[in-house]
């Protein structure tokens, strides 16, 4: 499966939202809402003067500097939060040698998680990177804000199929940062590419991002790329349209092979509390969205 059809997101509704109830513990969607709270996680509400049994952990050093006495940060439930999909769409994605495209791949399991997102009643918002730039759209609830981020990622999609040029790399950047940046209040990001074209500047806004947000990062990989052929030389491949060339001696030892994204992905998961997973294209996407939902939901994923 080689493009990204809106057809086939609209039909990842039945199990998007299985996901949701099997998320939430319960058959129906309406008898969840106090195990969803458990899920979420505290939001900082104000501070009041310490009180003895209160938990020294819990201190506001800011405030107890400025008023020269000690008080004590008081937090709350949170009882909603904005979800963003951050799907890469761009020419490293369009690859793919069984089932599908990374970039289909991808797109489907931001389906099913929008669809899980819109059964738990949270706000939605969608951004897609393709080779001629970023764009997105701001969280918002309902089946409207779902079938908006679905006919983005479609159109997107087929965008990226017809621009023939090459982008340059890293291109997440602080456009991206500032997107997200302005949901304001803590969201849950969840980021599927390959990560094949983030440079470094690309990967200090991926830090900068999960420090103040919850990041989910999926890492798609088509099975060719972890054991290529045992070929010698470099190769050519042409999928009818634009050819590329690579050298199966080298590929796994590249920066930008899987193993070496994978470490550094784990490295920003361990700096901002995040969490990383891999996904073949030959893996259902509604396992891989199943495998996000419970690491997001996770008590220590901040």
């Amino acid at each position: 499966m080689a493009r990204v059809l809106l057809q086939d997101l609209l039909g990842l509704e039945g199990p998007g939202v299985e996901l949701a109830q099997r998320r939430a513990g319960v058959r129906e969607l309406g008898e969840r809402r106090s195990q969803r709270l458990r899920a979420r996680g505290l939001t900082y509400a104000e501070s009041r003067p310490y009180q003895v049994g209160d938990d020294a952990r819990s201190i506001d050093w800011r405030v107890t500097a400025r008023s020269a006495r000690t008080h004590t940060k008081l937090f709350e439930e949170e009882r909603e939060q904005p979800v963003w999909l951050c799907v890469d769409l761009r020419q490293t994605m369009h690859f793919g040698t069984r089932a599908a495209f990374k970039s289909v791949h991808a797109a489907h399991v931001a389906a099913l998680l929008a669809w899980s997102a819109m059964a738990a009643g949270d706000r939605i918002g969608c951004l897609a990177w393709t080779p001629n730039g970023i764009t997105a759209l701001p969280p918002r609830r309902g089946r409207p804000a779902l079938l908006a981020a679905l006919g983005l990622l479609a159109r997107a999609g087929l965008e990226a199929l017809a621009t023939p040029a090459p982008e340059s790399t890293g291109r997440i950047r602080a456009t991206a940062s500032a997107l997200l940046e302005s949901a304001g209040s803590r969201a849950q990001i969840y980021v599927l590419s390959d990560f094949v074209a983030f440079d470094e500047v690309a990967f200090t806004e991926l830090t900068a991002l999960g420090r103040r947000h919850r990041l989910a990062m999926l890492q798609v990989i088509d099975p060719f790329e972890e054991a290529p052929p045992a070929l010698n030389g470099a190769w050519a491949i042409d999928d009818g349209g634009q050819p590329m060339r690579f050298d199966a001696r080298t590929m796994s030892g590249r920066a930008d092979s899987p193993v070496r994204l994978g470490e550094r992905l784990a490295g920003v998961a361990a700096r901002t509390g995040g969490h990383h997973c891999s996904a073949r294209t030959t893996e259902s996407p509604a396992a891989v969205a199943a495998r996000l939902l419970g690491a997001a939901g996770r008590p220590g994923n901040r």
